[in-house]
């Protein structure tokens, strides 16, 4: 999707202020299907809330998350189908499987295999027919256990492997995920698109992560610009033991600078790997290039929430600070940002 930004107008816009109402967010200072102030500053509070970078700009995460935002549990039948079902009433029945000990793995509003399993040893443990499908029935019978266990500890679980062994770069499967493809590419520094910064940066990672041994992919071609949530998927089907996600970061002024990492985390529920992986990314990379460490932070996005292994969001600096900006585009600069990183993964994979 297009991104829906402040001063568009029209239907999309409108479809987003009734959605944020729905929420409880004012919008009512701007007119109905004007992205105006009123409904900037309620997208960005929506986004701090589902911990998503409060840009103020409806992207494709933002979009999802409203859409994610919008089921309540009891609102529709839940099953396995394909695609996934997804949203805020999945999560909910997740949390309440594992609430009574029903492994849902990911409490991530995703109902894959690992709910569908848990759904059907629920219904098979409390006498229901074991069809998969959270109706009504279903649905009561699990409210009903459930308010008599809302003191127990959850059962949640956050990677499927269990804990993080440690292990060399040798053998060890990477996705790594330029993340700004050319359709959203906004900025030219240097006589180099953004786009091409970032696919640069993957491509050297790429080349170090394979020296050193590891089994490395590029989730893309330079020129295809796949939304988060295909990427996330081909993770998952590749079954790579790590998802680094490389991108670049931008300001309407030119004074931020610096390097920040992200790791999927809700408020709620934590991948304690993937933040380590962040960590760990983050402080070598920022050290390396001698800029500002601006740490790792939870995030929601579609590619650490919807990928199964752990996984980091790196944004290795600013394209519009007037410094920053600059270095980006030598090929000196992006080679030390590919160096630190591969070394940040090897840190993380080695368990240090």
């Amino acid at each position: 999707m297009d991104p829906i930004s402040p001063g568009d107008r029209g239907d999309a816009v409108q479809d987003v202020q009734r959605r944020l109402r729905a929420l409880g967010h004012a919008v009512e200072g701007d007119d109905p299907g004007t992205f105006g102030p009123h409904t900037a500053a309620a997208v960005r509070l929506f986004q701090q809330e589902r911990r998503l970078t409060a840009d103020g700009v409806v992207g494709h995460d933002t979009w999802t998350a409203l859409l994610d935002a919008g089921w309540q549990l009891g609102d529709r039948l839940l099953y396995l189908t394909r695609p996934w079902l997804r949203g805020d009433d999945v999560r909910r029945l997740q949390k309440a499987l594992s609430r009574l000990g029903f492994d849902t793995g990911v409490t991530d509003g995703i109902h894959g295999p690992d709910t569908d399993a848990a759904l059907r040893d629920f219904q098979h443990n409390v006498g229901l027919p074991v069809d998969g499908i959270a109706g009504r029935r279903t649905l009561d019978q699990l409210a009903s256990l459930w308010r008599a266990h809302q003191a127990a500890t959850s059962f949640e679980v956050i990677e499927r492997h269990g804990e993080q062994p440690a292990r060399a770069l040798a053998g060890l499967h990477v996705l790594v995920d330029p993340a700004l493809g050319p359709a959203r590419s906004r900025h030219d520094i240097g006589g180099m698109a953004e786009h091409e910064i970032v696919y640069d940066v993957a491509r050297r990672l790429r080349g170090h992560l394979v020296a050193l041994g590891a089994q490395a992919l590029i989730s893309r071609a330079p020129d295809a610009t796949p939304p988060p949530a295909a990427r996330a998927r081909l993770a998952n089907d590749l079954d790579v033991d790590v998802l680094v996600s490389v991108s670049v970061a931008a300001m309407p002024g030119s004074d931020a600078r610096g390097v920040s990492a992200y790791y999927f985390g809700d408020g709620e529920v934590t991948s304690d790997r993937g933040r380590r992986l962040a960590d760990h990314c983050v402080d070598v990379t920022a050290a390396r290039l001698r800029t500002e460490n601006c740490h790792a932070h939870a995030s929601t996005s579609a590619i650490l929430r919807e990928s199964r292994c752990p996984a980091t969001s790196v944004e290795i600096g600013f394209v519009t600070h007037a410094d920053e900006g600059p270095l980006l585009a030598t090929a000196a600069y992006r080679q030390a940002a590919a160096s630190a990183l591969a070394d940040g993964i090897r840190r993380w994979a080695s368990g240090s």
